[in-house]
């Protein structure tokens, strides 16, 4: 192999790094953006699937994807919140989060972990069809792994928050939500490409 046929190689490479890194950085923005308070939950649930989306049609043909991504959109609908009866912070939570509340009776790290992991993995189930067409089960598999552990190991806790200001309006969100949507959107598109 030629030097330069190396350095074509590593270029490719290198340009298909910044377009996962990129599209990664949008569905991680647009995850963490829909939980800042005052803004729209479509953001996360139409947004995202909407990214998934666009990517998939440049993959493969449209009309399985139509059904991949409304299946995305109503598990991000489902919510994962969990009951808070934290003064000040007061939440009913999702029905899910309820679900999970009354199994394991209150016990918060149980019911946090089982209701986000529920989660991730209905989203990494959305993905399956990609193996039966590309034949790469080892991949979707590993890659379904770190959406289900980083919904259910990191997405209730709390890491901090970054704040912006668009328009004059100060937003907040939360650094758990652009770790795990930034996780969802590089093995996301790791399983599509």
């Amino acid at each position: 192999m030629t030097i330069k046929q190396k350095l074509d190689i590593l270029t490719e490479k290198g340009l298909e790094a910044i377009k996962f890194s990129g599209v990664a950085f949008l569905i991680s923005f647009l995850g963490a953006f829909a939980g800042s308070e005052g803004t729209s939950k479509n953001w996360r649930r139409m947004g995202i699937p909407v990214v998934f989306l666009i990517c998939a049609i440049c993959k493969f043909f449209f009309s399985f994807w139509v059904f991949t991504i409304a299946v995305q959109h109503l598990f991000f609908r489902l919510g994962w919140g969990t009951p808070s009866f934290v003064p000040g912070y007061e939440d009913e939570g999702s029905t899910l989060g309820k679900l999970f509340y009354k199994v394991f009776k209150g016990n918060e790290f149980f019911t946090n972990v089982f209701t986000r992991g529920t989660v991730g993995t209905m989203l990494a189930l959305t993905f399956i069809g990609i193996p039966f067409i590309t034949g790469n089960w080892f991949e979707y598999a590993y890659c379904s792994l770190g959406i289900i552990l980083s919904f259910a190991l990191i997405a209730w806790r709390n890491l901090g928050e970054y704040t912006f200001t668009i328009k004059g309006k100060k937003y907040y969100c939360c650094r758990s939500d652009v770790l795990v949507f930034g996780i969802l959107g590089i093995a996301g598109l790791k399983i599509i490409f």
